[in-house]
């Protein structure tokens, strides 16, 4: 996950859904939260301690640019079940580097995302639980999703958006 530590994020569902994996492949997976802290984020971090899940848990906090390339590159799976978004960069980050992602069915990650992302309903943990757990079980579609992201990624570049904004105005 990368992203501020706050409740929109909906970061307790990725917790929640991480804790029910076996303790084998929680041994295979840590989970990274990459972000700052952001309005009410305590709850996190009390969670984290509840599920006895503090040695399997990395907060990075903020990172610079480099580390988070460095991060996404060395990642398996990308989890972001935000309940809203004004677009979703971070899904479209991690997509870049063929990343697997798994990502809400509501407010703007749809778009982003099209079909190269499994789409969840982020109040649902068990759905979120079950989408981790296809990629790691599931290798056929772990690739299937990683050569769809990369291709998805390419519908959006900085110059697109440039020329689109320029023709709105135009």
């Amino acid at each position: 996950f990368i992203g501020t530590l706050e409740p929109r994020k909906n970061i307790e569902s990725i917790i929640y859904a991480y804790s029910k994996l076996s303790i084998e492949q929680r041994n295979e997976f840590d989970l990274v939260i990459v972000g700052q802290k952001g309005w009410y984020f305590e709850g996190i971090y009390n969670i984290v301690q509840e599920l006895n899940l503090a040695n399997k848990v990395k907060f990075t906090g903020f990172v610079s640019e480099e580390v988070k390339r460095q991060l996404l590159f060395n990642s398996y799976i990308f989890i972001y079940p935000s309940l809203y978004e004004g677009f979703g960069l971070p899904v479209l980050e991690a997509m870049s580097y063929g990343i697997p992602t798994i990502t809400s069915n509501i407010s703007s990650m749809p778009e982003v995302a099209g079909n190269a992302a499994i789409l969840i309903d982020p109040a649902n943990v068990l759905e979120i639980f079950e989408a981790i757990l296809l990629l790691i079980e599931d290798k056929i579609a772990y690739n299937n999703f990683s050569c769809k992201s990369i291709a998805q990624a390419k519908y959006f570049t900085w110059g697109k958006m440039v020329s689109s904004t320029v023709e709105l105005y135009v």
